[in-house]
């Protein structure tokens, strides 16, 4: 990851689900700004469906219309 960018944990409703994962963004800029940047998906990493640990993947692509709300979760 560039020294420029972080990664926080997030918990995102979509129209399919929920997902808990790891977003990657730009130090300087929150997390919910993250989503007007460029481009109509975004990444997630060490995701699981429905905060439950299970369904786990290494990495989805989120398309950001679908997104209901984002939240950054400890």
């Amino acid at each position: 990851m560039p020294g420029d960018e972080t990664s926080v944990k997030v918990k995102v409703i979509t129209v399919a689900g929920v997902l808990i994962g790891r977003m990657s963004k730009p130090k300087n800029i929150r997390t919910l700004d993250a989503l007007n940047l460029k481009g109509d998906f975004f990444a997630l990493t060490d995701t699981g469906t429905n905060g439950n640990g299970h369904g786990r993947q290494g990495f989805l692509a989120v398309n950001k219309h679908h997104v209901i709300s984002l939240e950054e979760i400890p």
